[in-house]
């Protein structure tokens, strides 16, 4: 299992392989053309990977902010009000608006396939936002 291998290197080397493992996905993500090297390889240090089955709720409107997600694969409602006003797909970051603004969820995001996200935490952003304030700047 790839999980207990991985668990069993040292610190250092789990970061690397994350790195070389993810760097293409986050890379060809439109949003981050911009970005620096150090900023991408340190957001790649920090994210957790979800998995999303058709119909879970990833963000529902009203809620704290507390994590992004960006959508590696499939595809994701948004739902506002009770209703449907768009899908997005791999590529796509969802709850960044809420946790750059430090509000509350303006929307409801619904697995609409199966999913595959990355999450980050609004800890990590914010130490993303003092080490990178530039970079970070692409959420806005």
């Amino acid at each position: 299992d790839a999980q207990v291998f991985m668990a069993d290197l040292p610190r250092h080397l789990r970061q690397e392989m994350a790195i070389f493992l993810n760097q293409g996905v986050i890379q060809s993500m439109s949003i981050f053309e911009t970005c620096s090297v150090p900023f991408l390889t340190s957001i790649l240090m920090r994210v957790n990977v979800l998995i999303a089955i058709k119909g879970d709720l990833i963000i529902c409107q009203g809620d704290v902010a507390d994590v992004m997600y960006f959508i590696i694969n499939g595809s994701v409602l948004v739902i506002k009000g009770g209703e449907k006003i768009g899908s997005l797909k791999g590529g796509s970051v969802i709850g960044e608006m809420a946790l750059v603004s430090d509000s509350h969820r303006t929307a409801t995001c619904q697995a609409e396939t199966n999913c595959t996200l990355y999450t980050l935490t609004k800890d990590d952003f914010d130490v993303l936002k003092k080490t990178y304030p530039k970079d970070v700047e692409v959420f806005k």
